[in-house]
């Protein structure tokens, strides 16, 4: 295969990131992609509960074959990166759905170019093991919670008590 020196120096400058530090954190927590604005937040609480319970089952297939990871990438993106609205210079958030999710994973898929995975794809390997406890940790309590709360409704209203 022939390259012309100057496609060759182009696809350089593109890759130029490989040559650059991992990075500890991100420099720019909102990005556009696919024409549509994405916010990088870990936020447990946010997490849907399928969403949780499809990446970890993705992570413990990826212990006997990480090709998995690379193959489901945009849909472990979606866990941390979130549909955001852009109004005037400020970031409102969307309501997720499983819809809405799909769709930001389709997108990912198709649009996402390397320059914005690769630090976000670093970041979450560096902090995946704190991350999935947090996780893990925050869904525990919101379910304890939701079960107080039905628990309290239950005995007011006649039903559940004694």
């Amino acid at each position: 295969m022939n390259i012309r020196l100057d496609d060759y120096h182009k696809i350089l400058k593109k890759m130029e990131f490989l040559n650059s530090e991992l990075p500890d954190r991100l420099e720019n927590k909102h990005f556009e992609i696919g024409g549509k604005w994405y916010e990088f937040k870990v936020d447990a609480k946010n997490l849907l509960f399928g969403e949780y319970i499809e990446a970890m089952e993705m992570l413990q297939k990826a212990a006997d074959n990480e090709e998995i990871i690379y193959s489901n990438l945009h849909r472990i993106l979606t866990t941390i990166c979130r549909p955001v609205k852009k109004v005037k210079n400020k970031f409102k958030d969307i309501d997720v759905t499983g819809e809405l999710i799909r769709e930001t994973a389709d997108n990912f898929y198709k649009n996402m170019p390397i320059t914005i995975a690769y630090p976000i794809g670093v970041f979450f390997y560096r902090h995946l093991p704190t991350l999935m406890e947090t996780t893990k940790t925050s869904l525990i309590r919101n379910v304890t919670k939701e079960i107080k709360k039905a628990t309290i409704l239950l005995q007011t209203d006649g039903h559940g008590g004694a």
